[in-house]
């Protein structure tokens, strides 16, 4: 029994990790067809040491009190990946808003393209992570 719980914990750390690394990869593909590839670079490698932590701190319960309500669909995934991709952004961006003036106001006036951004990075996330973390743990030898 206790072999399932372990197994079943370093499976979400490695969904958390490879879901985090797919949304840097997203960034990247994205950024070749832009022509700027090394902006691309930089954003999934920010997206990643943002992504990462997220996913160990808020990702990982969450997938657990999902699997314990049963709620284990790809759609609770995506959602609540979007969700937490909105609130872990305007979380890093309020105290640039609150103290730099010149940040805020260009925050305040260009937010939307922010926050879909958030939108969609958490949906690709949360959908990664879904995917890789729905595998059936092995079923125990009696």
């Amino acid at each position: 029994m206790h072999k399932k719980y372990i197994f079943s914990f370093m499976r979400a750390v490695g969904a958390a990790a490879f879901a985090s690394l797919a949304l840097s990869a997203a960034f990247i593909f994205i950024s070749i067809f832009t022509g700027a590839p090394g902006e691309g670079v930089w954003a999934g490698t920010v997206a990643f040491f943002v992504a990462f932590p997220a996913c160990l701190v808020v990702g990982i319960p969450s997938h657990f009190l999902l699997t314990k309500l049963g709620w284990n669909r790809l759609w609770h995934y995506a959602i609540l990946g979007s969700l937490f991709g909105i609130i872990v952004m305007n979380l890093l961006l309020f105290p640039i808003s609150t103290f730099s003036s010149e940040a805020g106001a260009l925050i305040l006036v260009e937010t939307w393209p922010i926050q879909l951004l958030s939108l969609c990075g958490g949906f690709v996330v949360g959908a990664t992570f879904w995917f890789l973390s729905k595998q059936q743990e092995p079923e125990e030898k009696s």
